[in-house]
């Protein structure tokens, strides 16, 4: 089994749907363990049980949906699952645990986190559940709690709409041969590592000068529409956190760029990524897009100990950081990918990839490592 658990405490069969009950009894037995040490070490394997369990078999947990909506507030903490788990556990779950999340979070003396009765609520995904959350959180002015999930919240009665989708890959690197020319690597599906010349126009190329990765939106399932079909995750000279909007031509070029810097910049640091920009033109490769299955490694919510995977196309944003409304219509953009930097170094962190399909704007967005 591809999974290994991140405390190295437990390791449990998950293969079926008695499996995954059994795994479900371990859990709450555990939560009720003394020990607050004790207790944690294992919480995070069974997060990562449950992880792999979202990924590979979500259908074993569908009847166990109901009863963990409904544990005690002792009991659920311990399950207090990254968001990303939840998606795909709850996934679908009927509209009486849409009805109890709602009741619970607007109980008065509630006796668990709001935090993990939102994230669940969240990941129903249902028109019900979608409703319910616009509900909630123009009621409780927590609208920015959903935004951080990928959720829009038009407001006016109307429901949420989440700005991914929960199709996802995970991302390989794969070098090509030194030797093939540029106008063979631009052709591939996903290419990484092009000359900035290849995927902007002026002014937009005086403000770029990393190319990470370029993605085929044909190639990916579950996105809107669009009237571009190629977009590209790019970096500015600058280090920290910082959130790039550049407007895409029908032709696939970004003709236009604003910057945004969320933290202070280290001056000789961006004199380094100048350089690092005009010296360094190797990691040339392409992505290979591959299926969440038993071939990929699971681990502490993520797939990247997997040999030469560094992230997700697809799948819900991070979320540490702002995720970015288009700068024209002010909608929450859709999350098309993250990345670790690795894929291509480039400063440090992870760069994650968003567009409004109406506005023709693409984000590239940097963040730290937590």
């Amino acid at each position: 089994m591809p999974l290994q658990s991140n405390g190295g405490k437990l390791l449990m069969p998950v293969e079926t749907e008695a499996d995954v009950c059994a795994l479900f009894k371990k859990a709450l037995a555990l939560s009720q363990t003394s020990g607050f040490l004790t207790r944690d070490r294992y919480r995070a394997d069974i997060e990562d049980h449950f992880y792999y369990i979202g990924a590979i078999c979500p259908q074993h947990f569908r009847p166990l949906q109901q009863e963990v909506v409904n544990l005690p507030g002792e009991q659920l903490t311990f399950f207090r699952f990254s968001f990303s788990t939840w998606l795909y556990l709850l996934h679908d779950a009927p509209d009486s645990c849409v009805e109890q999340l709602l009741q619970r979070l607007f109980r008065a003396n509630q006796d668990c986190s709001p935090s993990i009765l939102e994230a669940m609520l969240a990941a129903i995904g249902t028109p019900t559940a979608l409703a319910a959350m616009a509900e909630y959180a123009e009621r409780t002015h927590k609208q920015n709690v959903f935004r951080d999930l990928g959720f829009w919240l038009p407001g006016k009665g109307k429901r949420a709409e989440p700005r991914f989708t929960r199709h996802r890959n995970a991302v390989r690197f794969q070098p090509v041969d030194t030797t093939l020319p540029l106008q063979e690597l631009v052709k591939r599906p996903h290419p990484v590592g092009l000359p900035v010349s290849f995927i902007a126009g002026e002014p937009a190329s005086s403000m770029i000068t990393w190319h990470y990765l370029t993605l085929d939106l044909a190639r990916i399932d579950g996105l809107p529409p669009t009237s571009f079909s190629r977009i590209h995750l790019v970096s500015p000279p600058q280090h920290g956190g910082w959130t790039l909007f550049c407007t895409i031509s029908q032709q696939n070029l970004y003709t236009q760029a604003h910057l945004q810097v969320s933290e202070d910049q280290d001056f000789e640091m961006l004199e380094q990524l100048q350089k690092q920009a005009i010296d360094h033109h190797m990691a040339r490769g392409e992505l290979l897009l591959l299926p969440y299955d038993d071939q990929l490694v699971y681990c502490n919510g993520h797939t990247q100990l997997t040999k030469g995977v560094h992230g997700d196309v697809g799948g819900p944003p991070l979320g540490l950081d702002e995720n970015p409304c288009c700068s024209i219509c002010k909608k929450l953009m859709f999350h098309v990918c993250t990345v670790a930097t690795p894929l291509r170094e480039y400063g440090d962190g992870f760069r994650s990839l968003f567009f409004c399909e109406g506005c023709m704007q693409i984000a590239s967005q940097a963040m730290g490592w937590n």
